[in-house]
C-alpha cells in the first residue's frame, strides 16, 4: 500500500510539473517589435514566440519610445497582480525613436527614461526586465545608436538581437521602403533566431 501510494504522489507531482503553464513573457517596444508591415505571425516576436514555444503579449507600439511605455507598463502589471496572474518576464525592445533625436532629447534623457522603466518594471513584480538593442542602422543616426546600446550593455540586462544590421548594410533583410528602418521576414527571422533563450529562464 505505501508503494501504491508512493507511486501516485510521484506521478501526480510529474503530472502537475509537465502541465504547469509557462512563465509569461511581455514585450514593450515600437514599431519594430509590433512588426510594422508584416503579417501578425511574421514579426521577430511571433517568430520568437514559435521558436520558444513561449506564451509572448506584445504590447509594441508604432512610434512608442521608453517615455511613453511607463504608463501602460504600470497600468498592466497592477493589474497582473491583483489577479493574481503570474509576474511577467518583460523584454523592452528598444527602437530608434527611443533616441529622441526628433523631438530634440538628449541622450542622458534616454537613458534617465530606460531606468525608470526598469525601476516601474520591477516595482510591480516583474521577474525579469531584459531590454534588447533592435534599433536599425537606415536611419542616419548610426553613432548615437551606438552610445545607447554600450551604454544600455553596461548598465542593464541586454541582449543584442539585431547582429544582421552590423556594417555594411544589408538592405536585404529590410522592407522595401525608405529609409529602411523596419526589417522583413528574413531580418525578423534572425532577430528571433539569434535570440538567447536563457535570457528569458
Amino acid at each position: 500500500m505505501k508503494l501504491l501510494l508512493s507511486l501516485i504522489l510521484t506521478m501526480t507531482l510529474h503530472g502537475s510539473s509537465a502541465h504547469k503553464a509557462p512563465q509569461p513573457v511581455w514585450v514593450f517596444g515600437d514599431s519594430i517589435s509590433a512588426g510594422q508591415g508584416l503579417p501578425a505571425s511574421q514579426g521577430w516576436i511571433a517568430q520568437l514566440a514559435s521558436r520558444a514555444n513561449l506564451s509572448i503579449t506584445n504590447f509594441s507600439r508604432p512610434g512608442y519610445a521608453f517615455s511613453g511605455y511607463l504608463g501602460n507598463i504600470s497600468d498592466e502589471l497592477t493589474t497582473a497582480y491583483k489577479t493574481g496572474s503570474p509576474t511577467p518576464t518583460v523584454i523592452v525592445a528598444a527602437g530608434s525613436n527611443d533616441l529622441s533625436i526628433h523631438d530634440g532629447t538628449s541622450i542622458l534623457a534616454t537613458e534617465l527614461a530606460a531606468l525608470a522603466v526598469r525601476d516601474s518594471l520591477l516595482a510591480h513584480g516583474a521577474k525579469t526586465v531584459l531590454f534588447a538593442a533592435v534599433i536599425p542602422r537606415g536611419d542616419g543616426y548610426e553613432s548615437l545608436r551606438q552610445q545607447l546600446n554600450l551604454w544600455m550593455a553596461l548598465n542593464l540586462n541586454y541582449e543584442q538581437v539585431d547582429y544582421f544590421l552590423n556594417p555594411p548594410f544589408k538592405s536585404q533583410y529590410y522592407q522595401n521602403e525608405s529609409p529602411q528602418l523596419h526589417p522583413n521576414y528574413d531580418g525578423a527571422h534572425l532577430m528571433a533566431y539569434t535570440f538567447d533563450l536563457t535570457k528569458l529562464s
